[in-house]
Protein backbone atom coordinates (compact mmCIF):
# COMPACT_ATOMS: atom_id res chain seq x y z
CA UNK A 1 0.00 0.00 0.00
CA UNK A 2 2.31 2.36 -1.20
CA UNK A 3 1.22 6.23 -1.24
CA UNK A 4 4.41 8.07 -2.23
CA UNK A 5 2.80 11.29 -3.44
CA UNK A 6 0.73 11.32 0.47
CA UNK A 7 2.23 13.49 3.25
CA UNK A 8 3.50 11.03 6.34
CA UNK A 9 1.92 11.86 9.55
CA UNK A 10 4.08 12.69 12.62
CA UNK A 11 2.45 9.04 13.83
CA UNK A 12 3.58 7.67 10.21
CA UNK A 13 7.21 9.10 10.87
CA UNK A 14 7.25 7.75 14.58
CA UNK A 15 5.65 4.08 13.52
CA UNK A 16 8.81 3.53 11.11
CA UNK A 17 11.52 3.24 13.76
CA UNK A 18 9.60 0.32 15.75
CA UNK A 19 9.18 -1.75 12.07
CA UNK A 20 12.77 -1.30 11.05
CA UNK A 21 14.09 -2.26 15.03
CA UNK A 22 11.85 -5.37 14.50
CA UNK A 23 12.69 -6.03 10.61
CA UNK A 24 8.64 -5.95 10.55
CA UNK A 25 6.58 -4.46 7.28
CA UNK A 26 3.10 -2.64 7.53
CA UNK A 27 1.06 -5.78 7.61
CA UNK A 28 3.47 -7.49 10.84
CA UNK A 29 2.65 -3.99 12.67
CA UNK A 30 -0.99 -3.97 11.73
CA UNK A 31 -1.04 -8.14 12.68
CA UNK A 32 0.84 -7.31 16.49
CA UNK A 33 -1.20 -4.25 17.06
CA UNK A 34 -4.29 -6.29 15.97
CA UNK A 35 -5.91 -4.38 13.54
CA UNK A 36 -6.69 -4.50 10.05
CA UNK A 37 -3.14 -3.38 7.67
CA UNK A 38 -5.46 -1.20 5.58
CA UNK A 39 -6.30 0.86 8.65
CA UNK A 40 -3.20 1.70 9.60
CA UNK A 41 -2.36 2.50 6.18
CA UNK A 42 -5.34 5.25 6.39
CA UNK A 43 -4.21 6.35 9.74
CA UNK A 44 -0.93 6.28 8.89
CA UNK A 45 -1.25 8.45 5.72
CA UNK A 46 -3.90 10.87 7.92
CA UNK A 47 -6.87 9.58 6.05
CA UNK A 48 -8.61 8.40 10.01
CA UNK A 49 -7.14 9.71 13.14
CA UNK A 50 -5.33 7.42 15.44
CA UNK A 51 -7.95 5.74 17.74
CA UNK A 52 -7.01 5.87 21.84
CA UNK A 53 -7.03 2.39 22.23
CA UNK A 54 -3.55 2.58 19.87
CA UNK A 55 -1.29 4.05 22.67
CA UNK A 56 -1.79 1.58 24.75
CA UNK A 57 -1.71 -1.65 21.83
CA UNK A 58 2.00 0.36 21.18
CA UNK A 59 3.05 0.27 24.63
CA UNK A 60 2.03 -3.80 25.17
CA UNK A 61 3.32 -4.95 21.94
CA UNK A 62 6.26 -3.01 21.53
CA UNK A 63 9.23 -2.21 24.17
CA UNK A 64 9.79 1.72 23.93
CA UNK A 65 11.78 3.85 26.23
CA UNK A 66 10.44 6.68 27.85
CA UNK A 67 11.02 9.04 25.34
CA UNK A 68 9.90 7.42 22.96
CA UNK A 69 6.62 6.90 24.76
CA UNK A 70 6.41 10.39 25.04
CA UNK A 71 7.18 10.67 21.47
CA UNK A 72 4.58 7.85 20.47
CA UNK A 73 1.63 10.03 22.29
CA UNK A 74 3.07 13.51 20.84
CA UNK A 75 3.14 12.09 17.39
CA UNK A 76 -0.56 10.51 17.59
CA UNK A 77 -1.76 14.41 19.33
CA UNK A 78 -0.03 15.67 16.80
CA UNK A 79 -1.45 13.75 13.34
CA UNK A 80 -4.72 14.61 14.51
CA UNK A 81 -7.36 15.50 11.98
CA UNK A 82 -10.52 16.84 13.54
CA UNK A 83 -11.31 18.22 17.08
CA UNK A 84 -14.60 18.49 18.45
CA UNK A 85 -14.90 21.00 21.47
CA UNK A 86 -17.56 20.04 24.54
CA UNK A 87 -19.01 23.71 25.40
CA UNK A 88 -21.72 22.93 27.53
CA UNK A 89 -21.70 24.79 30.87
CA UNK A 90 -18.28 26.58 30.25
CA UNK A 91 -18.22 30.25 30.27
CA UNK A 92 -18.94 32.46 27.21
CA UNK A 93 -15.74 33.60 27.57
CA UNK A 94 -14.70 30.53 26.63
CA UNK A 95 -17.00 29.54 24.18
CA UNK A 96 -15.88 32.67 22.41
CA UNK A 97 -12.72 31.73 22.57
CA UNK A 98 -13.70 28.77 20.95
CA UNK A 99 -15.76 30.02 17.83
CA UNK A 100 -13.15 32.90 17.23
CA UNK A 101 -10.51 30.19 16.84
CA UNK A 102 -12.38 27.89 14.64
CA UNK A 103 -13.13 30.67 12.85
CA UNK A 104 -9.39 32.46 12.20
CA UNK A 105 -8.26 28.79 11.77
CA UNK A 106 -7.97 28.16 8.29
CA UNK A 107 -6.47 31.57 7.35
CA UNK A 108 -4.08 31.70 10.50
CA UNK A 109 -0.32 31.62 9.53
CA UNK A 110 2.13 29.14 11.52
CA UNK A 111 3.25 31.72 13.67
CA UNK A 112 0.21 32.79 15.16
CA UNK A 113 -0.64 29.03 15.76
CA UNK A 114 2.53 28.71 17.34
CA UNK A 115 1.67 32.06 19.80
CA UNK A 116 -1.32 30.21 20.75
CA UNK A 117 -0.36 27.40 21.74
CA UNK A 118 2.29 28.57 23.59
CA UNK A 119 0.01 31.19 25.70
CA UNK A 120 -2.43 27.67 26.24
CA UNK A 121 0.75 25.46 27.52
CA UNK A 122 1.78 28.84 29.60
CA UNK A 123 -2.00 28.69 31.19
CA UNK A 124 -2.23 24.93 30.99
CA UNK A 125 0.73 24.65 33.65
CA UNK A 126 3.27 23.29 30.77
CA UNK A 127 6.12 25.60 30.13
Amino acid sequence: MNHPTEPKTPFSVFTQEPRRQNGESMSDMARKLEIAPRFLSNVEHGHKDVPKTWYARFLASYELTVPQMKELKESIEESKMRYTFATEGTSIAKRKAVARFADAFATMDDEVAEKIAALLDEAAGRR
